[in-house]
């Protein structure tokens, strides 16, 4: 059908929805019968028959109807299905309306209307499927006008049955190429009304029908796809024709069938044409039973990944992964140990697949074969982080390659768990290179914070700690620190005091890190005595780091800061106090943050951070405001920030007015 006449009524429908919907409500709708509805009713009754009524009324008693409306308001609106301007809102308001006579009303101005109210009339007919309106809707199939005719087709589509169905077909052969679409449409429409009725002999003979005239494009193809649906229990056999077809459009049918229908059956009788068609069709069936989650496919999918051409094993490997039955495991571990697109292919396949036979495969497959098929396994058992992959992966760790064994290291550490913890604990203290030592300090650590301050997991590391060479301890003091504890702790204040430099430097940044308030004193203490530069700048920061947590009491927070402010001597660190000194409204906050404003580097901040704690004071410290606000107003040269501090100095002399 031609839309260019049909898009104005729309269009306007839609505007008028759009622009009415923010703001106007539905009426409350009284009871069927009752004086109330009757009532509401002939409101709108009147609305529509006053000469002088705004058009837009005219829309929105229409619309409403369409709510309140019964059979008294029919002869109304039918009068309106003539009117240019409200022909549309007047079907808007009957069709919903659920009784005989709209039908009849609609019916009545079929030989009365024509042009685009025609055209929305048997839209309208077509929504109420009316099946007394076959007769004369069919008539308009052969008439002048175009639009009527396809507006004809798809009524007679939507309404369905034999009566319409038959009266497309007879159409058809005559029928203009602006109007052919249309009946091949309503033809469509018709089949799936047959399929939707449980009409599966009419809906085939129909679909069958249809398909013998040859139709183009999206008409042949919903007309194959209607064929097999309507063949009930012989659907597999339509399906495989489709399958085998040399016709592109068959095959795309057949795949949107695939991952459409369900059953066993299909799954079976699709999946035994895998080894009887060729080039990319193999491959995208494939692909459609992967998707389509049957494991009746598996055999057949199993045996195309075998052998054949590389994109039909490579798809017949994706999808064996997509089903995760084990029985396709050890072809997939087979062909991991292979070269090119295939083995690629599988090594995928076995680091998603969801089937427990494969963690024991790979596990197994790790003690044979070269280095490279052992490192390929490592990278699939980290990515599958399955817990029982972590005893051959620590057996791999005592490889004598030594890419293998820094890669199984590494692996070990993602999927180890805390009872792992001692075995991790093995390849730190025996690491053979500054690798192997990096990447068993890093599991070391993640695994230690999974254990979250445990004595299972401090008294290991303690133990480890007193025996290991010095290269290992820093390590080690990392992993406490992840796995917290009193006991950790303590261990690690100790190495902070060590006399040996490398330890204690250790034992520093650990402390530095620490992630509770309880190791606030000893990073205090660090930062006011150490001689080391450095360890002096970790400490503060650390310190900072604490202070910062909001949780922690106000009057204890407030306390560290102070300490924090005597101490700090570089620009960056006293930004950092300062931006914590805002969060804190108090007038204690206000004087500490005054006392940087005379320090050129941070003079702005300090202004900055003292207008926002002046801010939220209440009248109590409007005295300290006023001094405060009035230093800050001389001082800054930030446009902004003199501006605020004015307006507060200003409510803080009005007495907080």
């Amino acid at each position: 059908m031609k839309p260019a006449r049909i898009i104005p009524l729309v269009a306007l429908l839609l505007a008028f929805t759009a622009s009415t919907s923010a703001q106007v409500q539905w009426p409350v709708i009284p009871p069927a019968g009752s004086k109330e509805r009757q009532d509401e009713v002939n409101k709108r009754i009147a609305i529509l028959k006053a000469a002088d009524a705004e058009l837009h009324d005219k829309f929105v008693a229409c619309r409403e109807l369409s709510v309140l409306g019964d059979k008294s308001v029919v002869p109304v609106l039918a009068a309106l299905l003539s009117d240019e301007k409200l022909s549309h809102m007047a079907r808007y308001g009957l069709e919903p309306i659920q009784d005989p006579s709209v039908d009849e009303a609609f019916r009545d101005a079929i030989g009365k209307l024509k042009g685009p109210q025609l055209v929305g009339l048997l839209s309208s007919i077509g929504n109420r499927r009316d099946a007394k309106a076959v007769e004369p809707v069919s008539a308009l199939l052969k008439g002048p006008d175009a639009d009527v005719a396809c507006a004809a087709a798809y009524a007679l589509g939507k309404i369905g049955g034999a009566g319409a169905a038959k009266a497309l077909e007879d159409s058809l052969g005559a029928a203009p190429d602006t109007v052919k679409a249309s009946i091949h449409d309503g033809l469509i429409y018709a089949g799936d009304n047959f399929l939707q009725a449980g009409s599966l002999d009419q809906a085939r003979d129909l679909y069958d029908r249809l398909i013998a005239t040859k139709p183009a494009g999206r008409i042949y193809m919903a007309a194959q796809r209607g064929a097999v649906l309507s063949r009930g229990a012989a659907a597999g056999e339509r399906l495989v024709q489709l399958i085998k077809s040399d016709d592109d459009r068959d095959f795309a049918v057949a795949l949107r069938l695939v991952n459409e229908l369900q059953g066993e059956a299909l799954t079976r009788a699709s999946a035994d044409q895998l080894d009887k068609i060729l080039g990319p069709k193999a491959a995208l069936l494939a692909q459609a039973l992967g998707n389509r989650g049957d494991k009746a496919a598996i055999d057949k999918l199993i045996s195309l990944a075998k052998a054949g051409e590389t994109p039909a094993r490579i798809a017949a490997i994706k999808a064996l992964a997509q089903l995760g039955d084990g029985s396709s495991v050890a072809l997939l571990v087979g062909l991991a140990r292979g070269e090119g697109e295939v083995a690629k292919a599988a090594q995928v396949a076995l680091a998603i697949i969801i089937a427990p036979e494969a963690d024991a495969a790979l596990g197994a497959a790790l003690a044979e074969g070269d280095a490279k098929l052992k490192g390929a396994i490592i990278g699939i058992l980290a990515q599958r982080r399955a817990p029982s992959s972590a005893a051959p992966l620590l057996k791999a760790a005592g490889d004598a390659n030594d890419e293998v064994r820094l890669a199984a290291i590494s692996a070990f550490g993602e999927v180890a768990t805390t009872d792992d913890l001692a075995g991790m604990i093995n390849l730190l203290v025996n690491a053979k290179s500054d690798a192997e030592l990096a990447a068993a300090d890093k599991g070391l650590a993640s695994l230690a914070a999974r254990a979250g301050g445990k004595e299972a997991a401090t008294a290991p590391l303690l133990a480890a700690l007193a025996s290991a060479k010095p290269a290992v301890k820093p390590a080690i003091l990392r992993g406490l620190r992840a796995a917290g504890g009193p006991k950790a702790l303590a261990a690690i204040r100790a190495a902070a005091a060590d006399p040996d430099a490398a330890l204690r430097d250790a034992g520093i940044r650990a402390l530095c890190d620490w992630p509770g308030v309880e190791a606030a004193p000893d990073l205090l203490k660090i930062a006011q005595t150490s001689t080391d530069v450095t360890h002096k700048t970790l400490a503060l920061r650390g310190y900072l780091r604490l202070a910062s947590d909001a949780s922690a009491p106000l009057a204890e927070r407030m306390d560290m800061l102070k300490q924090a402010s005597a101490l700090a001597d570089r620009p960056e660190d006293k930004r950092k106090i300062l931006g914590l000194l805002s969060a804190i409204p108090t007038p204690e906050a206000l004087a500490l943050v005054m006392s940087h404003l005379a320090t050129p580097a941070v003079k702005e901040e300090a202004a900055s951070a003292a207008v926002k704690i002046a801010e939220k004071l209440d009248e109590s410290a409007n005295r300290a405001v006023v001094e405060a606000m009035t230093k800050v107003v001389e001082v800054t040269k930030a446009a902004d920030v003199k501006k605020k501090a004015q307006a507060v100095l200003g409510r803080a002399k009005n007495g907080g007015k």
